[in-house]
């Protein structure tokens, strides 16, 4: 199947210069070029099975020229540490012509691609097939971010605040146990219930972040802590009981 992608070229002065790089360009397997000098663009047609775009880009710049490059920032959500900052990293690298890095403390990342190449749609899909949320960042909806971000925030420490109460009744028990003082079991079925809505009620974020760890199949290092956190969350009670 032939595609066929249009992009700007930066470089050229004179119809000489738009030949040139035209001819460049149709020495690669399977390409079909056209350079446009009024447009500063080149089209190019690819044939599947040969060269594509890192090829015809690697191209352009070898003949003296530069495909035009676009910055642009996103803003995150579902980042949770830094492997999800290497995820989302990764898939952003993977496209043709993106070169991005992601700031885990303001949730944004820096996006440089060639227009045409790749769109800024097709930025936020690779985002959000990675299993967080992506939208254009614009300086009018910092505010609204602000808000979002203080929200998130005061939701993570009432879940804090309320595994901290759930858990005392275990830490409690433990302490007596470890002064030897005579002390009566939870019942079973509370202990688990108490345990439940810890584990899966206020640390339900710890098993998505894993989540999407495992899913993007990163170095073992990189997900390791948050398997020790979830193992820690469901073996100590278990132990306890």
């Amino acid at each position: 199947m032939e595609q066929t992608i249009s992009f700007p070229v930066e470089g050229m002065s004179c119809a000489s210069c738009a030949a040139r790089l035209e001819k460049v360009l149709d020495r690669l397997d399977g390409v079909q070029a056209s350079v446009n000098f009024a447009t500063t663009r080149a089209q190019v047609s690819l044939s599947d099975g040969h060269a594509d775009m890192v090829d015809v880009l690697a191209a352009v710049r070898q003949a003296g020229f530069a495909p035009t490059t676009r910055n642009l920032d996103l803003s995150l959500s579902g980042l949770s540490c830094a492997s999800c900052v290497g995820r989302v990293e990764k898939v952003l690298n993977a496209l043709p012509s993106v070169q991005a890095s992601v700031n885990l403390a303001t949730e944004r990342a820096h996006v440089t691609f060639v227009p045409g190449v790749v769109e800024v749609p097709a930025l936020i899909a690779a985002v959000e097939k990675a299993g967080y949320g992506a939208r254009v960042y614009e300086e009018q909806n910092a505010q609204d971010d602000a808000r979002a971000q203080q929200r998130v925030w005061q939701r993570a420490l009432w879940e804090f605040g309320l595994a901290t109460i759930l858990s005392l009744p275990f830490v409690g028990q433990m302490v007596i146990m470890m002064v030897g003082l005579p002390m009566m079991d939870m019942p079973r079925m509370l202990q688990l219930v108490l345990a439940g809505v810890v584990l899966f009620g206020c640390g339900r974020g710890l098993f998505r972040a894993a989540w999407h760890a495992v899913r993007g199949a990163p170095p073992i290092w990189m997900c390791w802590w948050s398997w020790v956190r979830v193992w820690l969350g469901f073996s100590v009670p278990r132990l306890r009981s």
